[in-house]
């Protein structure tokens, strides 16, 4: 940045002042700190204790020190709010207007009925404790979607399905897993 020459002791000025400012805000923290804590240079007190006392004891003067106070008001217990601190005191224009209107019912319209969907080709019968293949995705990994009642499972070839049953293959139609009686084969859509 260029300046003038002229310029130069306005600029000087205005650095002293801002260090003197920048000084004096450091040493007026630094007091009211000082004051907080409770001590001055003349009290001698051990290290990391300076100005704590418990509540109710005597500082080093005779009296009771500030900072007990301060901890004898924290440790006062509260009582709860009489209202929400969050409910706003002056409520928006929208609440003031539905609060004032007297409440009409409206008639509920009649639930329509839902399309039933059809079951899957082959689970007429399915018996709902029995596992059964519902889903098939082929690919890398390939996806199977097993069924026992309500129960599904997603899995794919390597996992196991209810801790048991390991997922040895899967096919186009059909998926084979493996426990420890043997090998079963899951035809998708039958049981």
């Amino acid at each position: 940045m260029k300046y003038r020459k002229e310029d130069l002791p306005k600029i000087i000025a205005l650095s002293v002042v801002l260090v003197a400012a920048l000084i004096w805000a450091a040493f007026a923290t630094l007091k009211s700190y000082h004051h907080y804590v409770g001590g001055g240079p003349a009290t001698a007190r051990a290290p990391g204790t300076a100005g704590l006392t418990a509540p109710g004891q005597q500082g080093p003067k005779g009296s009771t020190t500030a900072s007990s106070k301060m901890l004898a008001g924290l440790l006062t217990p509260v009582p709860p709010p009489n209202r929400d601190p969050f409910d706003p005191v002056i409520r928006p224009r929208w609440q003031q207007e539905t609060a004032s209107r007297p409440t009409v019912e409206e008639p509920k319209p009649a639930p329509s009925p839902l399309p039933v969907l059809p079951p899957l080709p082959g689970a007429a019968g399915v018996d709902k404790g029995v596992l059964h293949v519902t889903g098939i995705v082929l690919g890398a990994p390939s996806i199977v979607v097993l069924h026992r009642g309500d129960q599904p499972y997603i899995v794919k070839q390597g996992d196991y399905v209810e801790g048991s049953l390991r997922v040895e293959s899967v096919t186009r139609n059909s998926v084979t897993l493996r426990d420890r009686q043997g090998t079963y084969v899951l035809r998708l859509g039958e049981q």
